[in-house]
Formats: C-alpha cells, sequence, structure tokens
C-alpha cells in the first residue's frame, strides 16, 4: 500500500505545493490503483502548472481508466499540441483509442494513419487494419495487417512474444477478410 511514501508525498505536495510534488504523488495513487486520489492529485498539478507534460499525461492515464474519453482526448490534445513525441506515441496512441471510444470513426481513422506512419504500435496498426475493414475497404485493412506481421516477423523474440497478441488477432483478421 506504500502507506509511508504517500504521506510522504502528500505531505511533500501541501507543503512545497508546485506541480512536480503533485505529480509524484499521483503517479504513486495511481501505481496502487487509487484512481481518485490520484486524479485529484493530477488536477492540482495542472493547476499549478497548466503545461506540465507529466501532469497531462497522468491526467490522461486516470481518464483511461476510468473510461472518460473526452477528458482522453483534452488532456492528450494538449500535449500532442505541445511536443507530439512525448512518451514516443503513446499519447498519440491513447488519443487515438479515445476516438474510437467516443466512435469518432473517421477522425480515429485519420489519426491512425498518422500515427502509425510515425510509430509502428502493433496495436494502433491493428486498430487502424480494423477501422479500414468498417469502412469496407479490405484492401488496406488486408495490407496494414500484413505490414503488421512483417514487422513483428522481423523484430527479436522479446518484442515479437511481448506483442503475440496483436499478431494473433491479425492472422485471425486476415482470415475472415474478403478476398
Amino acid at each position: 500500500t506504500r502507506g509511508r511514501e504517500l504521506a510522504r508525498l502528500e505531505t511533500a505536495s501541501e507543503q512545497i505545493g508546485n506541480a512536480h510534488q503533485f505529480i509524484q504523488w499521483g503517479d504513486a495513487l495511481r501505481d496502487i490503483g487509487r484512481w481518485d486520489q490520484a486524479d485529484a492529485a493530477y488536477r492540482r498539478a495542472i493547476e499549478k502548472d497548466a503545461k506540465s507534460q507529466p501532469a497531462l499525461w497522468g491526467a490522461a492515464q486516470v481518464a483511461v481508466k476510468r473510461k472518460r474519453p473526452d477528458d482522453v482526448l483534452t488532456f492528450c490534445r494538449r500535449i500532442l499540441d505541445a511536443d507530439p513525441q512525448y512518451k514516443f506515441g503513446d499519447v498519440s496512441l491513447a488519443y487515438g483509442r479515445a476516438l474510437i471510444d467516443k466512435q469518432d470513426f473517421a477522425a480515429a481513422r485519420a489519426h491512425l494513419e498518422q500515427h502509425v506512419r510515425r510509430w509502428r504500435h502493433p496495436e494502433a496498426v491493428y486498430l487502424l487494419a480494423c477501422r479500414c475493414r468498417d469502412d469496407g475497404d479490405a484492401a488496406a485493412a488486408r495490407e496494414h495487417l500484413l505490414s503488421l506481421l512483417r514487422d513483428l516477423n522481423a523484430s527479436p523474440t522479446a518484442i515479437a512474444r511481448k506483442f503475440g497478441r496483436w499478431k494473433s488477432l491479425a492472422r485471425k483478421m486476415l482470415r475472415k477478410l474478403p478476398g
């Protein structure tokens, strides 16, 4: 439960009161699953420093866990506007997932197409293939799935094993796609 550490971090955030302390406290709370308190800590950090990318990312992660796609979009958009490279594409992927959760499928496909040009997250490629398939573009879906499989087959064994779920899902979808 990290009780002693949480008490120290809470005290530091209240005494020092800058965004960094609230972020550390929020991170510790998030790590143990105290999502509401973590959300409050990140929001306090954002009040102290509205441009703090770690605070915005922490708040976005809480919003993902709490299934609040509007908040995810807001926080991720603010991060992406400041630094599209932040967290090596994880923020961009969370943004794409939130667009899908909001059922804004056209925007999700456009965002994911841009995302996979920069980062080759297997999940993003698979989600893009799903969007293409659902839009009736089986050829594009097939090409994305084949590129996903090529990427994973060319990667080191440990990486390929880590993303085995996406490889399996890609193979299943390939079998179901029309000729």
